[in-house]
């Protein structure tokens, strides 16, 4: 974080949004190289790590102090007034980053893949593939759990800050939103509104206190869609220039580091880079400089994927494995099954308290609607693993499952007057061609993201692009005359903002009772009450009895983490016995003392590198424990 602060103020963009962005992709660079760096001779450690990370603040900070002059008079100017502006902004922030570091780390993927994978990178000083029954810690997109791994080493192997990457991308995703808001025209009242959006979303807001990564892919979409702006907006053409080939690295990094984060949010930027690909069309830009351009943004994105590539390859034979690719796509191309799973992903976000059993009523309908068209609702390609359609309560503000019915009804009304009034107006109002292509992204990736129960995390990046867009359009409509004489604008924009609050009233109440409730004992277990007991006796039997190297057998995705943070002394903890695609990395000279299960069905013995293990002892839900016999 002071790394950020000092890049910030050594910036010489004026524009702050920009010269913010520029500080963050640095940043990001840097702990991207480092990481990859270190990791080919295994030398990640908490130590080096530290050392890294001061010798670059002393350099940064140097830099600032030579060029400290120059900066201060350009903070100073207008800054009382500044600062009197954005005073609720900041009480509203340390707020939400005190409850982010008051929250422990409790969520299903932080205790399952986000954390653990973090402890063997630190363990093995690297970040290359290892084995794991838990597949997920190597198949997931790596970039958020790099920046939470030198979080973790610079903590010294401690948990504490590790929701800060969530909670500080949330913050700046809502700054950006109204930054973006702008850029194409808003004013400062709906640039606030579209802000409000943003901050007010259930999915953003509950995401902010876990270590989950949709707000940092978020950021980098919502980065990608500002720089692109700033080419849409130019008023000449694209010429070969430093700081447009400044900007084009920038943009690239924002690609690179989006893709790495969430890949799901690659969909988006395609549809936005055709946006700019039509109207350098139709500007007519020399072809020239946009060629050379295309492949310098190839080359730096190229660079930044490589390495994650090249180690998948060599572990699952793709660029990806299935599991984070073409699984969450729709599974069929035929129209019946896209409108489908478009109106299952669609509708998840439509129950709200303000319509009586709207829960039951969306459920119903989209059931009917299906039937009608003869597709079986609950059909693997447009169901993950063929689960049971689902339509979640409206108050349930879940870090997994939260819906988002504000910003939907909003959309579906703000539809509604571009067909029958906005779009009457010139399709040249930038607030009109970015609301079609908000639009266009969000409805289809509802289309061809493969529904799933917790499908409202993946939206949050679309969701981030469409308030502006949303904004946009009510100012559109609200800046007739003859509406303004109606006072409509006095009635519906009150009514947005006390449902923007409502919702927040009922996040707060949500999170901080989880936040407020935690423990050391009970923190990891807030959604599984049932293993407190047995991972209690589990962690005291092993500080008793001094074991050191530790085993790990799992079966599926079970609960690794609280095991690593509840154990002081160990030596190494390994997992064996793996039989997934990342067997080929286990270490057959590694002879635990003891062997935890997990989730394990098999017999009471297991044989591990030549030893057998019998268990000793069944410590309740989900966890038993042998040694050798």
């Amino acid at each position: 974080m002071i790394a950020v602060i000092l890049l910030y103020l050594v910036g010489k963009e004026k524009d702050n949004v920009a010269r913010y962005i520029d500080a963050v992709a640095i940043w990001m660079l840097y702990c991207f190289l480092i990481t990859e760096i270190l990791s080919v001779f295994h030398l990640i450690s908490i130590t080096s790590l530290r050392i890294y990370w001061f010798g670059f603040d002393i350099v940064v900070a140097g830099c600032f102090v030579l060029s400290c002059r120059k900066h201060e008079k350009r903070f100073l100017a207008g800054g009382k007034d500044r600062i009197r502006k954005i005073i609720p902004l900041v009480f509203f922030m340390l707020v939400m980053l005190g409850l982010a570091l008051k929250t422990m780390p409790y969520n299903w993927d932080s205790m399952t893949y986000h954390m653990p994978r973090v402890f063997h990178w630190l363990q093995n000083g690297s970040v290359a593939h290892y084995a794991t029954n838990i597949g997920r810690q190597v198949a997931s997109p790596v970039l958020g759990a790099y920046v939470n791994l030198h979080v973790y080493a610079l903590a010294g192997g401690n948990d504490l800050f590790v929701n800060l990457l969530q909670s500080v991308s949330y913050l700046s995703s809502g700054i950006l939103v109204y930054a973006i808001a702008g850029k194409i025209g808003c004013s400062t009242k709906y640039c606030l509104i579209a802000g409000m959006l943003f901050y007010s979303m259930p999915i953003a807001f509950a995401e902010s206190f876990t270590t989950q990564v949709d707000n940092f892919a978020c950021f980098w979409m919502l980065c990608f869609v500002y720089l692109l702006l700033g080419f849409l907006n130019m008023g000449e053409k694209i010429e070969i220039s430093y700081r447009t080939t400044w900007r084009i690295v920038i943009l690239s990094l924002s690609v690179a580091f989006g893709y790495l984060t969430k890949p799901s949010i690659g969909f988006g930027m395609l549809i936005m880079l055709l946006w700019l690909l039509i109207t350098v069309i139709r500007r007519r830009d020399k072809v020239f400089p946009l060629a050379i351009y295309f492949v310098l943004a190839g080359v730096v994105i190229a660079c930044i994927v490589i390495p994650e590539f090249l180690r998948n390859l060599e572990t699952y034979h793709a660029l990806a494995s299935a599991g984070t690719g073409q699984r969450q796509l729709i599974g069929s191309g035929h129209w019946r099954y896209v409108v489908v799973n478009f109106v299952k992903n669609f509708t998840y976000n439509l129950p709200t308290v303000w319509i009586f059993d709207s829960t039951n009523l969306i459920w119903k309908y989209v059931l009917r609607f299906s039937r009608f068209l003869g597709v079986d609702i609950d059909d693997p390609v447009i169901s993950e693993d063929g689960r049971e359609f689902q339509v979640r309560d409206p108050q349930n503000y879940g870090n997994s499952t939260a819906v988002n019915p504000v910003l939907t009804w909003l959309l579906v009304g703000c539809i509604i007057l571009f067909v029958f009034y906005n779009c009457r107006k010139k399709w040249k109002d930038i607030k009109n061609q970015y609301f079609v292509m908000a639009c266009i992204s969000f409805l289809c990736f509802c289309a061809v993201l493969r529904w799933e129960p917790f499908v409202s995390r993946y939206m949050i990046s679309y969701f981030a692009v469409l308030c502006p867009a949303l904004a946009g359009q009510m100012e559109l409509f609200f800046g007739n005359s003859a509406i303004r004489k109606s006072k409509i604008e006095r009635s519906v924009v009150p009514i947005i903002c006390f449902l923007c609050c409502t919702e927040m009233l009922g996040m707060f109440y949500y999170h901080g009772k989880i936040a407020f409730a935690q423990s050391k004992s009970n923190g990891y277990f807030v959604t599984r009450r049932e293993l407190t007991e047995s991972y209690g006796k589990l962690a005291d039997m092993l500080e008793q009895r001094g074991y050191s190297n530790i085993g790990l057998v799992t079966g599926g995705d079970s609960y690794e983490y609280p095991i690593i943070a509840m154990i002081e002394n160990y030596g190494k903890i390994e997992h064996v016995n793996v039989e997934n695609e990342t067997g080929k990395y286990e270490d057959l000279g590694f002879i635990p003392d003891i062997i935890i299960a997990l989730n394990y069905d098999g017999p009471d013995y297991i044989v591990c590198h030549g030893q057998e293990y019998k268990q000793i002892e069944w410590l309740g839900e989900e966890v038993s424990v042998l040694t050798k016999g």
